[in-house]
């Protein structure tokens, strides 16, 4: 039984973690980037990132 409740919670971490370190990434990637359109997309991006990760947790 509990490994019908903790499999699909460790696989969401997982997930989440996942896109934690490549929102990272991308914030880091901002940071080297010259033109304000290229930061934008990263922003874009990320907040993209953000609502996918936050829609995967319900």
């Amino acid at each position: 039984e509990c490994l019908v409740k903790c499999v699909p919670l460790t696989h969401q971490y997982r997930m989440q973690t996942k896109v934690e370190r490549i929102i990272q990434e991308l914030e880091d990637l901002s940071g080297r980037l010259e033109t304000t359109k290229q930061k934008q997309a990263i922003e874009d991006t990320i907040k993209i990132l953000k609502i996918l990760a936050s829609l995967s947790e319900l």
